[in-house]
């Protein structure tokens, strides 16, 4: 007993430390805004926020939405119960979330859409273009498709402009939303922390260079 304590205690110094620390001490070189990447925070959880369209990639040609004002599309990666059915009493939040943290079935890519880039609890990197298609692989890579390579919508939400797909990947403790939002982000070099459980850790870690 004793053991698995002093073991638990570890673990929780090593993971604490983990979220402070950074994925890469070098600055990397900046780019301009012309590619922009954000992270946003919502609470305990982070999106990847990225233009509706550059001149060098068009979600409007790879995703079944009606984008016409919208500017700005918000990444989450999630549990799919939690994500789309949100829980509303604490009772509830504490037993789904451990069920989501340990025996969760199914994930979900929830898109938000924006007809402005939001301007609270968000930083925002401008990257290489070369960075930035590799960003729009990783996202288009974490959608489940059918036979004809679609993408395959689960529902949507009109008050909050969110739509929900089914997502490729098992959500648990070791990899929760944070941990997918960073290694996004890692693709295209923002830095985040070694250990990107918590939010956070991931907004702490980001040098913004553009508005």
């Amino acid at each position: 007993m004793a053991i698995s304590f002093v073991g638990f205690i570890s673990l929780s110094v090593l993971l604490a430390a983990g979220s402070f620390l950074p994925r890469r001490w070098q600055h990397r070189s900046q780019a301009s805004c012309q590619y922009k990447v954000c992270a946003i925070q919502f609470d305990i959880h982070t999106n990847i926020l990225v233009p509706v369209y550059t001149d060098s990639f068009d979600w409007r040609n790879h995703l079944p939405l009606p984008l016409h004002q919208q500017q700005y599309l918000g990444f989450g990666w999630g549990d799919r119960n939690w994500y789309m059915n949100p829980p509303t009493e604490l009772s509830d939040t504490l037993s789904r979330g451990l069920q989501a943290m340990f025996f969760s079935d199914a994930s979900v890519l929830g898109i938000q859409a924006y007809d402005r880039l939001p301007t609270q609890n968000i930083k925002c990197v401008g990257v290489t273009r070369s960075d930035y298609l590799k960003l729009m692989e990783f996202l288009q890579n974490a959608m489940q498709r059918n036979q004809q390579g679609e993408v395959i919508q689960l529902s949507n939400h009109p008050p909050t402009q969110t739509n929900y797909f089914k997502a490729i990947g098992h959500y648990s403790i070791l990899h929760n939303s944070n941990h997918w939002t960073a290694e996004g982000l890692d693709t295209v070099q923002i830095n985040t922390p070694l250990w990107a459980g918590f939010s956070f850790a991931i907004m702490r870690q980001i040098e913004a260079t553009c508005l």
